[in-house]
């Protein structure tokens, strides 16, 4: 696995653990399956491994697994955005939720539907 290149520019061992806490944070009484998550952190790591990169920002697999939790749910997308992109005021959610397409609001459980951008760190 890639290196993460943390925001204050530090280096780290990936660490899934840390990612699965994130995701299954933003999880919490929503109706997605432990093994939901799983498989969304299984496609993400595979992403990793396949792009042959030495390094990879933490912004990039924040972005990801935002999309793939898009996918999934999006309330529990809202939740991880809230905290990954730094939510402060209602208007940062108006904003996330104005980007989100009308079919994209699907709680799939399943998570194999296509993933698009969202969001934009401050």
């Amino acid at each position: 696995m890639p290196r993460v290149i943390k925001r204050d520019e530090r280096r780290e061992e990936y660490d899934r653990n840390k990612l699965q806490r994130g995701v299954e944070h933003a999880c919490v009484k929503r109706p997605v399956s432990a093994e939901a998550i799983g498989r969304l952190i299984d496609r993400l790591e595979r992403e990793l491994q396949e792009s042959g990169e030495r390094e990879v920002t933490s912004d990039h697999i924040g972005r990801r697994a935002l999309e793939e939790l898009s996918a999934i749910d999006v309330l529990a997308a809202v939740r991880f955005a809230s905290v990954f992109l730094d939510f402060s005021s209602p208007g940062d959610y108006e904003a996330f939720f104005s980007e989100l397409s009308p079919g994209g609001q699907s709680n799939d459980a399943q998570g194999d539907r296509p993933v698009r951008s969202l969001g934009t760190r401050r």
